[in-house]
């Protein structure tokens, strides 16, 4: 029984490719961690809203009863 392995296209790159994807990685995971506060924040504004919008959604339906 023969175990064959799995092959992706990033088993092909070159050297210089592999240093130019490696790059571009840690540009990425930079912009990530820059944008964390951002998500923070942007995430309790909506959950904030959320609460605001639920309680006037049951005030609303308790004066509809």
């Amino acid at each position: 029984m023969s175990i064959q392995t799995r092959m992706a296209w990033q088993d092909f790159l070159t050297d210089e490719e592999r240093a130019e994807l490696e790059a571009a990685d840690a540009k990425f995971a930079e912009a990530q961690r820059a944008l964390e506060p951002v998500k923070a924040d942007r995430d309790a504004t909506l959950r904030k809203l959320k609460i605001r919008c639920d309680a006037r959604m049951r005030r609303a339906k308790e004066s509809d009863t």
